[in-house]
């Protein structure tokens, strides 16, 4: 009798594995087939079956930006709530059926081999009764999947908000939403232990998934998505304009944030990404303010062609020249006309750097940031104008600097002088007929200065990069900044 019931629970919990396995199989397979169907559909193609089926509405808020996506962001974003909730309650339904269609199999299995029940033993009524149990307990797990990946995620969420906790109003409401909504699950007995043994490792097993070639463990984007938040929140009340030392360490460490974080960091390429079109194009509007609004506008154009690869080095560079223009005091200094610009922007650091000088080096690490150093340029060429702001029409005086730097100074032939003084005098003097006729009137002493600069970098240039005009433009405010210490 004790063998034979022990082969009857046996063979059921063989089922239950089957079960378990070809339910993990059919996951995958249903994922498959999802994405399969999105890969043939336009990102047009989905975000009008997203609004058919009532999952987003045009008049919804962020309606633009999702509608600015590409297929493989629309698949990426889509995958989140698909990984971290549909597949697992999948995975149920499932295992459920599954189970259901295999319970028949059990029987004939057992009475095929003679496995029948009987009357037996103390002994053996124990030993199949605990077989019995275990075999409930995991069943119970499989079914609780969903409950204990989710709780588990809020739970790990919450415990990361309050170990980082920058802003105290935003780390209170996500407590107060956390014991309203997850606390009696995720910290209950049974989600931990369930979570110790093994149901943590197969929700995050079924929230893997595979886009466009790459794994993806969505799971992953806990608990540093919610860090990043807090972070975001806690800059409610700063200025932007002179950011505090604690205040540049914060932007760091989101920036490490998303740098060690590959799903978070794939997020944030395609959001960026999208985001820059949306803008650029007016869905999408940003309006901040000058100087910011000009700023975000040429820092978005970087974006337009944002990786996973190369987002972290644009992130880091922008926080650098952002940094910069923020101690230097050039942000402040916006509005403040001619003389407060020049101040700001010939300020030394430690090392005798002018804000300036900074900009150009941090630039030439990282060409892609170069529209942004060309509007930077352009609140320069606006200032030596005498003028405030960044005009509308400062794009196309900084190109003819440019272009006539190229045509008039650059051709300017060195062998056809006897000395290097008389060579720099026509620098000079070519270099005074552009920025006087573009509005900028330079001093006897600038003029040179920044002849003798064109001289000695320049002088088998044949035509300047953006970055290069701007270095040329730049080297007007070591001359300031001597005469500022003189």
């Amino acid at each position: 009798g004790f063998w034979r019931g022990f082969m009857r629970q046996t063979v059921r919990t063989i089922t239950v594995i089957i079960s378990a396995i070809v339910s993990y199989a059919l996951v995958y397979f249903i994922f498959a087939g999802i994405n399969k169907y999105i890969d043939g559909k336009s990102a047009e193609e989905i975000i009008s079956a997203l609004i058919n089926s009532g999952v987003i509405s045009e008049d919804g808020a962020g309606y633009k930006w999702i509608a600015s996506l590409d297929s493989h962001s629309l698949k990426l974003f889509l995958s989140v709530p698909l990984a971290l909730v549909a597949l697992p309650v999948i995975y149920v339904v499932c295992f459920i059926l599954v189970s259901g269609i295999l319970l028949p199999l059990h029987k004939f299995i057992s009475a095929l081999c003679g496995f029948k029940a009987r009357r037996s033993s103390f002994g053996a009524r124990l030993t199949g009764f605990l077989l019995g149990a275990v075999q409930g307990i995991c069943v119970a797990g499989i079914i609780l999947v969903p409950v204990i990946g989710v709780s588990t995620l809020a739970k790990d969420a919450a415990l990361a908000i309050n170990e980082h906790a920058p802003e105290e109003s935003f780390t209170e409401s996500s407590n107060e939403a956390y014991k309203a909504y997850a606390f009696s699950v995720a910290e209950n007995p049974v989600t931990v232990a369930y979570e110790t043994f093994g149901v943590g490792a197969l929700y995050e097993k079924i929230a893997t998934v595979t886009l466009d070639g790459k794994e993806y463990r969505m799971t992953e984007i806990f608990p540093d998505l919610p860090r990043l938040a807090s972070d975001v929140m806690s800059f409610g009340g700063c200025d932007p304009k002179s950011l505090t030392e604690a205040e540049k360490a914060r932007v760091r460490s989101m920036l490490s944030l998303i740098e060690e974080n590959p799903i978070l960091l794939d997020i944030l390429a395609s959001a960026v990404r999208s985001g820059s079109y949306a803008y650029a194009d007016g869905s999408f509007p940003i309006i901040p303010g000058e100087p910011f609004n000009t700023l975000i506008s040429s820092s978005l154009e970087i974006f337009h062609t944002s990786t996973p690869e190369n987002l972290a080095g644009d992130l880091n560079t922008l926080a650098d020249v952002y940094f910069t223009l923020s101690e230097s005091g050039v942000l402040t200094a916006f509005y403040d006309g001619h003389e407060a610009i020049a101040l700001a922007m010939s300020a030394r650091d430690t090392e005798g750097k002018t804000a300036a000088d900074r900009i150009i080096e941090i630039s030439k690490k990282n060409e892609r940031i170069t529209p942004l150093v060309t509007t930077v340029t352009r609140l320069a060429v606006t200032a030596m104008q005498d003028g405030v702001g960044i005009g509308e029409d400062t794009l196309e005086i900084f190109e003819n600097i440019k272009s006539k730097i190229n045509t008039n100074v650059l051709t300017v032939d060195k062998n056809a002088y006897e000395t290097e003084e008389e060579y720099v005098a026509e620098i000079s003097s070519a270099l005074d007929g552009v920025l006087t006729e573009n509005g900028i009137m330079l001093d006897e002493e600038e003029l040179s200065a920044m002849a003798d600069f064109v001289a000695d970098n320049f002088s088998e240039t044949k035509e300047l990069t953006d970055v290069e005009a701007c270095e040329i433009i730049f080297s007007y405010y070591n001359t300031y900044a001597k005469n500022s210490e003189q």
